[in-house]
Protein backbone atom coordinates (compact mmCIF):
# COMPACT_ATOMS: atom_id res chain seq x y z
CA UNK A 1 0.00 0.00 0.00
CA UNK A 2 1.65 3.64 -1.10
CA UNK A 3 0.35 6.88 -0.46
CA UNK A 4 1.07 10.78 -1.39
CA UNK A 5 -0.22 13.78 -0.17
CA UNK A 6 -3.22 15.25 -1.88
CA UNK A 7 -4.04 18.75 -0.83
CA UNK A 8 -7.12 19.90 -0.76
CA UNK A 9 -8.33 22.70 -3.11
CA UNK A 10 -10.71 25.49 -1.24
CA UNK A 11 -13.23 27.24 -2.71
CA UNK A 12 -13.24 31.11 -2.68
CA UNK A 13 -16.05 30.93 -0.15
CA UNK A 14 -13.68 28.85 2.06
CA UNK A 15 -10.64 31.34 1.71
CA UNK A 16 -13.01 33.92 2.41
CA UNK A 17 -14.50 32.04 5.79
CA UNK A 18 -10.72 31.34 7.18
CA UNK A 19 -9.88 35.07 6.38
CA UNK A 20 -12.85 35.99 8.33
CA UNK A 21 -12.10 33.77 11.29
CA UNK A 22 -8.45 34.41 11.45
CA UNK A 23 -9.20 38.20 11.39
CA UNK A 24 -11.46 38.02 14.16
CA UNK A 25 -9.06 35.55 16.72
CA UNK A 26 -6.75 38.94 15.60
CA UNK A 27 -9.30 40.97 17.02
CA UNK A 28 -9.60 39.02 20.29
CA UNK A 29 -6.36 38.14 20.23
CA UNK A 30 -5.76 42.36 20.64
CA UNK A 31 -8.44 43.04 23.00
CA UNK A 32 -8.11 40.02 25.25
CA UNK A 33 -4.50 39.17 25.18
CA UNK A 34 -2.81 35.73 25.97
CA UNK A 35 -5.79 34.79 27.98
CA UNK A 36 -7.52 34.15 24.55
CA UNK A 37 -5.04 31.87 23.59
CA UNK A 38 -6.01 29.46 25.90
CA UNK A 39 -9.16 28.88 25.20
CA UNK A 40 -8.55 27.92 21.45
CA UNK A 41 -9.12 24.46 20.45
CA UNK A 42 -7.92 23.22 17.14
CA UNK A 43 -8.77 19.50 15.33
CA UNK A 44 -8.26 17.97 12.36
CA UNK A 45 -10.40 15.36 10.43
CA UNK A 46 -7.36 13.38 8.89
CA UNK A 47 -7.47 9.80 8.97
CA UNK A 48 -5.16 7.41 9.28
CA UNK A 49 -4.71 3.61 8.52
CA UNK A 50 -2.28 1.72 9.70
CA UNK A 51 -1.06 -1.24 8.25
CA UNK A 52 1.92 -3.18 8.55
CA UNK A 53 3.01 -5.05 4.91
CA UNK A 54 4.30 -8.24 5.02
CA UNK A 55 6.65 -7.60 2.43
CA UNK A 56 8.39 -4.40 0.02
CA UNK A 57 6.82 -5.44 -2.81
CA UNK A 58 3.30 -5.50 -0.75
CA UNK A 59 4.08 -1.90 0.57
CA UNK A 60 4.22 -0.97 -3.35
CA UNK A 61 0.77 -2.09 -4.52
CA UNK A 62 -2.00 0.01 -4.55
CA UNK A 63 -5.12 -1.82 -3.00
CA UNK A 64 -8.97 -0.61 -2.36
CA UNK A 65 -10.20 -2.22 0.90
CA UNK A 66 -13.11 -3.37 -0.80
CA UNK A 67 -11.29 -5.29 -3.48
CA UNK A 68 -8.94 -8.75 -2.23
CA UNK A 69 -5.81 -8.95 -3.51
CA UNK A 70 -6.00 -10.97 -6.99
Amino acid sequence: MCSRWVPKMLTDLHKTQRLGSALTFLERYHDEGEDFLDQIVTGDETWVAYVTPESKQQSMEWRHHHHPKE
